[in-house]
């Protein structure tokens, strides 16, 4: 029987899942909404209600980002319990955890080295694109945070592994286009030639903004379907409505065209602050002029950020093997695709 690859990356928003078959070629995407905040049970009832007959012979990569959920009360004790999660659910599969620069690990091999296991998704995502592409920028930004990694010869090389560290050097920005709540990204607003303070509350997100620009949404493979600030829709008037309210005003104070306007501010705004990560990063090379690599819901900024810098620019999504449809998925769910991926022989 021919055996399937699957790779897990655990957030603590979302599950991703990626199946490939074992000429890399994928079979299967999944993303389903798990805020693990409210307790395990919910990555329990997403794991449950995947197609059992799509594990059968399968071996099963796992990565995460899920331990930094506040239900833990450290990052050890959080790898250490979803790694349990999984286990019993799988008890009968082969179960490899991704552990950065140490590679793979069985779960007996964990004790001890819960630190290599944290947060490690972005070194699995740039460890596979690196061995297409050697030397590139990886910027993966998703809907919390935006990776940013040089990959040189064939390898990530970053300055920091922890998120500490990584945080000190912009190679990892907490901003997202989907979580990221407006009220974290900008301290006034253009409106009506004013500059106008903001509500600091948590009315709108990134998610709200690129949906008003039209850069998400319209059945394109992301977070369109996204868990909103006042639990409603996705739609231009229910994101104008959340947006409004950062003014201070309700939806019909003004026209559509205002909040479509005030969103295209804030996604400038935006831009700029991972513009200046890239630019951080990338400075590190002078003599180089090293392509960028767009993953991640967000791919559409990162390529239009690349255009900004002149460096030439390569989809994720062209990296991978499938369908179209399959792949421009898979794009968004990079690191699962590349934990996938590696472990194939």
């Amino acid at each position: 029987m021919n055996k399937t690859y699957i790779g897990w990356d655990i957030g603590g928003a979302h599950l991703k899942m990626v199946a490939l078959d074992q000429q890399a070629n994928i079979l299967q995407v999944q993303q389903l909404e798990t805020p693990l905040w409210k307790g395990l049970e919910v990555l329990k009832q997403a794991i449950k209600s995947l197609p059992a007959s799509l594990f059968s012979n399968a071996i099963h990569g796992l990565t995460m980002t899920g331990e930094l959920a506040d239900i833990f009360p450290h990052r050890v004790q959080g790898v250490r319990d979803l790694i349990t999660l999984f286990t019993e659910h799988f008890s009968g599969d082969v179960i490899r955890i991704y552990a950065g620069e140490m590679g793979w690990l069985e779960q007996h091999a964990i004790a001890g080295n819960e630190p290599c296991v944290a947060s490690a998704n972005w070194h699995a995502t740039a460890n596979y694109a690196a061995r297409k592409i050697p030397s590139a920028l990886m910027v993966d930004t998703g809907s919390t945070t935006t990776d940013i990694i040089p990959l040189i010869n064939g390898r990530p090389e970053p300055c920091g592994f922890t998120d500490n560290e990584r945080m000190k050097t912009d190679e990892l920005l907490y901003t997202g286009v989907i979580r990221t709540p407006v009220s974290m990204l900008v301290d006034k607003i253009p409106l009506h030639g004013e500059w106008q303070q903001i509500a600091r509350e948590l009315f709108a997100s990134m998610g709200d903004v690129y949906i008003l620009t039209g850069d998400l949404g319209n059945n394109q493979p992301d977070f369109a379907t996204f868990s909103t600030a006042d639990g409603q829709g996705v739609q231009v008037r229910d994101c104008a409505r959340r947006l409004a309210r950062v003014a201070g005003c309700d939806l019909d104070d003004e026209e559509i065209v205002v909040w479509k306007q005030l969103a295209a501010y804030i996604a400038r705004r935006h831009a700029n602050q991972i513009s200046d990560g890239i630019s951080r990063v990338i400075s590190r090379y002078p003599d180089q002029t090293l392509p960028i690599i767009g993953a991640g819901a967000g791919r559409f900024l990162i390529r239009r950020l690349a255009q900004w810098h002149n460096y030439p620019y390569h989809d994720f999504a062209d990296l991978l093997q499938g369908e179209e449809r399959l792949k421009q998925a898979a794009a968004v769910c990079a690191p699962a695709t590349a934990c996938a991926s590696l472990l194939i022989p």
